[in-house]
């Protein structure tokens, strides 16, 4: 996790954007515990309050949640296709109704997704065949692209999902 950050810019959106990076690149991984806020506090060099609003952030985008008590504290969230799609159509709605995308650049964003939803396909495939003699694994396998493939990829806004 990168710990510079740009004193002229919200340094709030700069701490979540650092977490959330490494939430992305496996460096931080579902279920562990984030540092305290005082641990991230001396680690980005701000206030414990800095800290705070940048963990508001990560948890209103669902990438962390938060525990009460001796246990307690910053966790990374685990996403469900379910809220990742709820997620995407909001942000995609919102970015078409305000025209701060066109519908082109859109259109290229999807056909990169249909791209990327072909080879996980393909993998998944590959590991249902690679298990021939594990039905279980084979039909968590078959599952799994199942849901991919529903819902991965989700319709325009406006737009009837086939």
């Amino acid at each position: 996790m990168k710990t510079s950050l740009v004193p002229s810019a919200d340094l709030s959106a700069q701490i979540a954007a650092n977490i959330r990076d490494a939430i992305v690149s496996g460096a931080l991984i579902v279920d562990e515990r984030l540092p305290s806020e005082a641990e991230l506090a001396l680690k980005f060099d701000v206030s414990r309050a800095t800290v705070r609003e940048a963990l508001k952030r990560l948890a209103a985008q669902s990438l962390i949640r938060t525990q009460r008590g001796a246990t307690g504290g910053a966790f990374v969230n685990r996403i469900s296709f379910e809220a990742a799609q709820a997620q995407q159509i909001t942000t995609s709605t919102l970015l078409l109704s305000m025209n701060d995308v066109s519908f082109v650049p859109r259109i290229h964003q999807r056909l990169q997704l249909q791209r990327h939803h072909t080879r996980t396909a393909r993998f998944l495939a590959r590991e249902c065949l690679r298990h021939p003699r594990a039905p279980k694994q084979r039909e968590l396998s078959l599952q799994s692209a199942g849901a991919f493939s529903r819902h991965v990829l989700p319709p325009f806004p406006g737009v009837p999902h086939q």
